[in-house]
C-alpha cells in the first residue's frame, strides 16, 4: 500500500512539474509576444510620425528604410509608384540602402505586361514573396544575375481601393536567402498601409504644384501674349493715323483742288450757253449741256467720296434711339420731296436701340431714298420698315416692292459706287449702301439684302 502510495505520489508529482514547465513557457512565449508587439507599435507609430512630416518621396522612403532596418535589419527597400494615366507603367522611384546606410537613389521605368512578378502584385493586390530569386520562375534571371538578387517581397500600397504602388525589400549577393515570417510580412503590410496616406498626399501635392507652374506658364504666355498685342496695336495705331492724315489730306484736295476746275467748266460752259448759245445750233448747245451734266456728276461723286469718309473718322455718340420715329420722320421727308406720288408707308413700332442718332438717320435715310426711289414706276408702292426675329436675334429691315435686284448680283450691293440700274432707269451714285454699310459696322452690327427682279428688295441690320 506504501509503494502504492508513493508510486502515486511520484507520478502526481512528475505531472504537476511538467505542467509547471509549459506554463511557464507559455507565459515566456506570450511576454516574448507582447513585447515584440510592442516593439512593432512603437516603431509604427515612430513611422507615422515621420511620415506626417514628410515632405517628398524621399522622406517617405527614408522613414519606411529606417522602420524596415530595425524591425527586419535588412536596409535594402524601394517604392514602386503607379502612373496615374498608364496603369500598365510603374515608376520605379529605387533608395537603396548600403551597408553604411547611405541612401542612393535612382529611377526608372517598368512595364508590367510581360513582368509575371509585377502582374501578380498589379493583379492580386496582396503580398509577393520570392525566396530565392535565382529559381523563381516568375523573376528575371539576366535582371538577377547581374543585380545579384537573392530574395524579394513586394506588399502593394493601397489607399481607398485605389493601387497607388508597391513597398519592396530584398537581400542582394552575400546577403544570401532570408525567410520571412507571417509576422514580418504582416509588419511590411502595415507599413505599406501607412505609406499610402503619405504618398497619396505627396502626388496630390505634385499634381497641384504641376498646375500651378502650368497656371502659371499660361499666364506667363498671356502675358508675352498681350504685350506683344500691345505692340502690334500700337504700330497699327500709329500706321492708321498715318493713313488718317492721308486720308485726310486726300480729301483737302478732293474738295479744294478737283472742285476748283469743275466749277470752272460748269462755269464756262454756262457761260458758253447764255452768250453764244444762238451760234451753236442744236448740237452744239446739246454737246455742251452734256459736258455740264458730266461736270455735276463728278461733282456730286466728289461730295459723296467725302461723306463716307467722314462716316470712317466722325467720334460716334452713342444713346438710345427710336428707330420707328426715325423712319417716320424721314417717311415726312419723301413725301414732302414728291407729294403727288402714290406710296403706302408703314412704319411698325420696333425696339429702342443703342447707337449714334446722326449716323442711324443717315443710314434710314439712304435705305428708305432707295425704296422711294426703285418703286417710282410701281402703280402703289409700299415701303415697310419695322423688326423681326431671326435666330433668336432681333433684325431690322426696309422692304418696298420696286425694282428689286437679282440675287447673283448681291454681293455687289455694298460696294462703293456698284451700280446694279443704268441712269437711264435710275439716277444715282452707287454710295448708298455702301454708306449704309458703313454706318452699321461701325455699330458693331452687320446687314444684308435679299430681293427678286420687277418684285421688291428687303435690306435687313442688326446692331
Amino acid at each position: 500500500m506504501t509503494a502504492l502510495l508513493a508510486s502515486s505520489f511520484f507520478v502526481i508529482s512528475a505531472w504537476l512539474g511538467l505542467a509547471l514547465v509549459r506554463q511557464r513557457s507559455q507565459t515566456l512565449a506570450y511576454a516574448k509576444k507582447l513585447s515584440e508587439n510592442r516593439r512593432d507599435t512603437d516603431i509604427l507609430l515612430r513611422l507615422s510620425k515621420a511620415l506626417e512630416e514628410a515632405r517628398s518621396y524621399y522622406d517617405i522612403q527614408l522613414a519606411t528604410n529606417s522602420a524596415v532596418m530595425e524591425r527586419l535589419k535588412i536596409n535594402n527597400t524601394w517604392i514602386y509608384l503607379a502612373t496615374p494615366d498608364k496603369p500598365d507603367v510603374l515608376e520605379l522611384l529605387s533608395f537603396v540602402g548600403d551597408r553604411e546606410g547611405v541612401i542612393r537613389t535612382h529611377t526608372a521605368t517598368l512595364h508590367v505586361k510581360g513582368d509575371a512578378m509585377l502582374e501578380e502584385i498589379m493583379s492580386s493586390r496582396n503580398a509577393v514573396v520570392v525566396e530565392d530569386a535565382r529559381t523563381d520562375p516568375r523573376t528575371n534571371k539576366d535582371f538577377v544575375e547581374k543585380e545579384k538578387i537573392r530574395t524579394l517581397v513586394n506588399v502593394p500600397i493601397i489607399m481607398a481601393d485605389r493601387l497607388l504602388g508597391c513597398l519592396g525589400l530584398g537581400t542582394f549577393g552575400d546577403e544570401g536567402i532570408r525567410r520571412f515570417s507571417p509576422e514580418e510580412i504582416i509588419f511590411m503590410e502595415d507599413v505599406a498601409t501607412r505609406t499610402a496616406v503619405t504618398v497619396d498626399r505627396q502626388r496630390q501635392f505634385l499634381i497641384s504644384q504641376q498646375e500651378q507652374e502650368e497656371r502659371k506658364k499660361a499666364e506667363e504666355a498671356v502675358r508675352n501674349l498681350n504685350k506683344e498685342l500691345d505692340e502690334r496695336v500700337k504700330l497699327r495705331t500709329a500706321a492708321l493715323d498715318e493713313a488718317n492724315k492721308e486720308l485726310q489730306a486726300f480729301s483737302y484736295s478732293v474738295s479744294h483742288d478737283l472742285r476748283t476746275p469743275l466749277r470752272w467748266v460748269d462755269g464756262f460752259s454756262q457761260a458758253l450757253l447764255e452768250d453764244y448759245g444762238d451760234k451753236l445750233g442744236d448740237k452744239g448747245r446739246r454737246t455742251v449741256e452734256r459736258i455740264r451734266a458730266g461736270v455735276q456728276k463728278m461733282a456730286g461723286l466728289i461730295d459723296d467720296i467725302l461723306k463716307l469718309s467722314h462716316l470712317t473718322r466722325g467720334e460716334m455718340h452713342v444713346e438710345e434711339i427710336n428707330l420707328t420715329a426715325l423712319a417716320e420722320s424721314v417717311a415726312r421727308e419723301l413725301t414732302a420731296l414728291e407729294p403727288n406720288r402714290n406710296v403706302e408707308f408703314s412704319c411698325v413700332k420696333t425696339h429702342p436701340v443703342n447707337g449714334d442718332a446722326k449716323l442711324m438717320r443717315v443710314a434710314l435715310e439712304n435705305l428708305m431714298g432707295n425704296a422711294w426711289k426703285f418703286t417710282r414706276n410701281a402703280q402703289t408702292a409700299k415701303i415697310e420698315f419695322g423688326e423681326t426675329s431671326i435666330g433668336g436675334e432681333t433684325v431690322f429691315f426696309v422692304s418696298d416692292n420696286g425694282a428689286g435686284f437679282d440675287q447673283a448680283d448681291k454681293e455687289k450691293l455694298f460696294n462703293p459706287f456698284q451700280r446694279l440700274h443704268s441712269d437711264a432707269e435710275f439716277e444715282g451714285t452707287g454710295i448708298g449702301l455702301a454708306t449704309v454699310k458703313r454706318i452699321i459696322t461701325r455699330h458693331g452690327g452687320r446687314i444684308w439684302g435679299d430681293g427678286e427682279t420687277g418684285k421688291g428688295a428687303v435690306f435687313y441690320f442688326i446692331i
